[in-house]
């Protein structure tokens, strides 16, 4: 696994997107659709961890959020993410509420220098 993640940041309207029923569905869909869109950059490449960081002034709804997106990768390309890609959910309060990063962390294939 590379050690030095892709960043890759999305808007999104998080409280519609943590809303049950169709209010959140139709936003989820918007989620996947900005994701494909922001990983292009990873094109070619396989996840192997996506850490997410969720917008908030408190820890709870950025973790919220950032879940729900986590929810979004396979949809969004499943090139890059497969069904079991994991991924972690946490908190950053300098983000605004509707804001996200992700780190992902690709797998790389890369030999080390003794290989061979």
């Amino acid at each position: 696994m590379a050690t030095k993640p892709v960043n890759v940041s999305i808007g999104l309207n998080a409280g519609a997107l943590v809303t049950p029923g169709q209010v959140g569905k139709a936003e989820s869909r918007h989620v996947c659709s900005k994701l494909r869109q922001r990983s292009k950059v990873l094109t070619g490449k396989k996840a192997a961890l996506v850490l997410i960081f969720g917008g908030a002034t408190k820890p709870g709804p950025g973790q919220q959020v950032a879940s729900a997106i986590g929810k979004q990768l396979h949809c969004a390309n499943a090139d890059i993410f497969a069904p079991q890609t994991p991924f972690r959910a946490f908190w950053d309060g300098s983000l605004d509420y509707g804001q996200a990063r992700l780190e992902v962390f690709v797998f790389t294939t890369k030999q080390s220098a003794s290989a061979g």
